[in-house]
């Protein structure tokens, strides 16, 4: 496990979830920056600029609700692949 710029610890799915607590980044392509440097409360971004780089969030706790939805900005000049799995390394695939 690489370490954050806040480190990584357990998200309440019913929260929003910053990217930059992400618990494992491709050695190449991939990078997390803030959304606007001059206003930090604006959030994070991930930027990939290589083909086959990957950010990866664990530890998302669903609580005893049972969430019905998921929800992502998203931004792709070509196109790409958001994987969501819950529990196990088969997971939902969803791509443009």
């Amino acid at each position: 496990m690489k370490p954050t710029f806040r480190g990584v610890g357990l998200t309440s799915a019913l929260k929003k979830i910053e990217i930059d607590r992400f618990s494992n980044i491709s050695e190449s392509g991939a990078s997390v920056a803030l959304l606007d440097t001059a206003n930090t409360f604006k959030g994070w971004k991930t930027i990939i600029d290589k083909q086959n780089s990957w950010i990866q969030y664990n530890s998302v706790d669903f609580g005893k609700k049972k969430a019905k939805s998921v929800s992502a900005m998203v931004s792709a000049r070509e196109g790409g692949v958001i994987q969501i799995r819950l529990n196990n390394n088969q997971g939902l695939s969803f791509q443009k």
